[in-house]
């Protein structure tokens, strides 16, 4: 998971960005689309 600089969310314990784009960027893949 990639987590988000705390200055985006400051009253969260953070953000994470998940799913199957994520998962082909990580990859090297071409996502086919961002959900």
């Amino acid at each position: 998971m990639i987590q988000f600089d705390s200055n985006i969310f400051p009253k969260t314990k953070g953000a994470y960005i998940v799913g199957g784009s994520i998962r082909d960027l990580l990859l090297g893949r071409t996502p086919a689309d961002y959900d």
